[in-house]
């Protein structure tokens, strides 16, 4: 009786865990502490503003990447906004940037340089020839965090 219990308990666990990887692979994600997140979401917000003011109407959905991952849903949410849809990277493919005006905003690296200021690798990769790196430098100011500067390195 004993051993078939830890059979059923073992059996149990190996499902358990096939599924909890299989649901990982499906949404990756990554931890990110909430300064970075903060951080996130100002670098979003000012890749999304300055989509709609260089080339305004022109996209309809960005999606979103941290660190080759999908961001948390906190940032997902925080940054709904009524003239651009915003959704996880990992469900972006370069047709939708030719067929259905979307875009894929990365966040590549983020680098903590004090208590205020990080240092953000970022950009776009929509297809083989549509991509750029750029880098920002985030300050926390009046309470929040905001791009200083942005500094475009590449273009593709």
């Amino acid at each position: 009786m004993a051993v078939r219990i830890f059979e059923s308990f073992v059996g149990l666990t190996l499902i358990a865990c096939t599924l909890f990887g299989a649901w990982l692979f499906i949404h990756p994600f990554i931890p990110l502490s909430v300064d970075e997140v903060n951080v996130c979401v100002a670098v979003f917000r000012y890749q999304i503003d300055t989509l709609e003011r260089d080339i305004p109407g022109q996209i309809a959905t960005d999606y979103l990447t941290v660190k080759h991952r999908d961001p948390p849903v906190e940032i997902l949410l925080r940054l709904r906004s009524a003239k651009i849809a915003v959704k996880a990277g990992s469900s972006f493919r370069s047709s939708l940037y030719h067929q259905q005006r979307g875009w894929h905003s990365v966040i590549r690296s983020l680098e903590r340089l004090d208590e205020s200021t990080f240092l953000v690798s970022g950009g776009y990769e929509n297809d083989g020839l549509s991509a750029s790196g750029e880098e920002y430098t985030v300050v926390y100011r009046n309470g929040e965090w905001v791009v200083e500067k942005a500094v475009t390195k590449w273009v593709v």
